[in-house]
């Protein structure tokens, strides 16, 4: 929830982080009213959050003083309040309070300080590579030529390219270490499918997008599998070899 709501303030550089961090705040928010067996209480602590995310934000960019902001505190409150009412008693609300207000307000300045804005792969980069860590400056280094090669007219392709690559990285990775219905999975693998679909929409070239595609998933399982299996298991031999049959059919037209 939070950092759909960052996102959707612009201070993200991708659109479609919000869509996703706005569907599985409703998922989650859905989830929430089954475990509970309460529907008053289940909305009035997503509306908290939801509100307390906004004042964090507004407040950020508009200063506390603005109207945004005070209507988004106030309404914040007044769930809190509500929520408080109907919740069992045993239930610690004001440290809830705080902890939807504290979060808020940390996802906020992070992302105004950058410590949050870019992508994790560049988030690396921010605080420098260690020296026993490679692979993110390799990417990136790699991911600048690509961008050179695509062009101004797939400017657009290029960034739902890069984030096709690092969200399934990070979904890949995510699944083996957490399982497949984790949160940290799902959210990854639903943008790496809304950067393949816009993408496809966008992207003017000789390649096939689908291979792209396969290529890109096939490498991230291969790098996951190996890790998580061993680079003798089957599943790893799989993606790898998933990644060499895409990667050789890209690779035959000569240009992105």
């Amino acid at each position: 929830m939070l950092l759909g709501e960052l996102r959707t303030k612009g201070l993200s550089e991708k659109k479609s982080d919000a869509q996703v961090d706005w569907e599985m705040t409703r998922f989650h928010a859905d989830k929430l009213k089954t475990l509970l067996n309460n529907d008053d209480l289940a909305d009035n602590l997503k509306w908290a959050a939801f509100n307390y995310a906004w004042a964090a934000s507004n407040m950020q960019a508009y200063g506390s003083e603005h109207a945004e902001s005070k209507q988004s505190k106030q309404q914040a409150d007044d769930h809190i309040a509500s929520a408080t009412r109907i919740a069992p008693k045993s239930w610690p609300m004001g440290d809830v309070q705080q902890l939807f207000w504290n979060a808020a307000w940390g996802a906020t300045n992070s992302r105004v300080h950058k410590l949050a804005r870019f992508t994790d792969f560049q988030y690396s980069l921010f605080h420098k590579q260690s020296e026993d860590r490679e692979d993110w400056p390799r990417y990136h280094e790699y991911s600048k030529k690509v961008k050179t090669q695509l062009g101004k007219k797939n400017a657009e392709a290029y960034n739902h390219l890069d984030g096709m690559l690092v969200n399934a990285a990070w979904g890949a990775a995510n699944e083996r270490w957490y399982g497949k219905h984790s949160n940290s999975a799902i959210i990854h693998w639903k943008k790496f499918d809304y950067h393949f679909e816009t993408g496809r929409e966008v992207y003017r070239g000789p390649v096939e997008w689908s291979d792209i595609r396969e290529m890109i998933s096939g490498a991230c399982w291969g790098a996951a599998n190996e890790r998580a299996y061993g680079a003798s298991s089957d599943e790893a031999k799989a993606a790898w070899k998933r990644f060499q049959t895409h990667a050789s059919r890209v690779g035959s037209h000569g240009e992105l």
